[in-house]
């Protein structure tokens, strides 16, 4: 972020073409908050200034505005924004699971497996389908290409992260997993399946993600041995 640090001085001089419509002292403002957010490396606060930016600068076309920060703030802002929306989160859920309201996240019900999660001590978050995103319907149109190909790459190392694993010594660690340890595996697992479900099954002029089947089946069968690991009533 070097070269955002250089350039925030002048950001807080003001972007010299100032905002079309919107009062230029505002647009300086927005510019300097977004500076300061890219130095800090702070998501949300990134995220926020953008959508500012982009509020006030409604006379030049939404595409155009990155090649606007990038003039006053270097060459690395639109990256920084780009990743930042990339991994924007659902303000609903933590990292795509809440905790079982039936049982509070033990897993437990009257010490046997919850009927609500199986056991897994979490459920799936219904707003963002347990992919721990904000949505990308929600983001700022000119953004989604960019996010889409940073999600998708992200999610290629989940996949390769979840193939690597030797099936046999997972799936006997899963059965015998205690309530953190499959609370934290089956946020995981559900996490990656709702990514698969949201962006990898939806590329529709590439077909599905290469490794998402297999993926499926194999968090399928994890999800099932950490069920196995809690008691039942039979």
């Amino acid at each position: 972020m070097c070269a955002i640090e250089s350039n925030l001085s002048e950001a807080r001089r003001g972007d010299p073409a100032g905002g079309t419509e919107a009062p230029k002292r505002h647009f300086e403002l927005a510019l300097a908050e977004l500076a300061d957010a890219l130095v800090a490396g702070k998501t949300e606060p990134i995220c926020a200034a953008y959508l500012t930016l982009r509020r006030l600068e409604h006379g030049i076309e939404p595409g155009a505005l990155l090649g606007r920060i990038e003039r006053a703030l270097g060459d690395q802002a639109p990256a920084a924004i780009l990743s930042a929306f990339s991994r924007r989160h659902c303000f609903m859920c933590d990292r795509g699971t809440n905790p079982c309201h039936t049982c509070e996240g033990t897993g437990l019900v009257d010490r046997f497996r919850c009927p609500n999660c199986e056991g897994l001590g979490v459920e799936a978050c219904m707003f963002c389908l347990s992919s721990g995103w904000s949505p990308l319907e929600d983001m700022p149109e000119e953004l989604r290409p960019a996010v889409r190909r940073l999600r998708t790459a992200q999610l290629r190392k989940e996949l390769d992260r979840l193939a690597a694993l030797p099936m046999d010594r997972a799936l006997a660690s899963a059965r015998k997993a205690g309530p953190e340890k499959r609370r934290d595996l089956a946020t995981w697992l559900l996490r990656l399946l709702g990514r698969v479900n949201v962006l990898g099954n939806r590329q529709a002029e590439r077909g599905p993600l290469p490794g998402a089947e297999e993926a499926t089946r194999r968090a399928n069968q994890l999800l099932g041995a950490l069920r196995e690991s809690v008691p039942t009533q039979e």
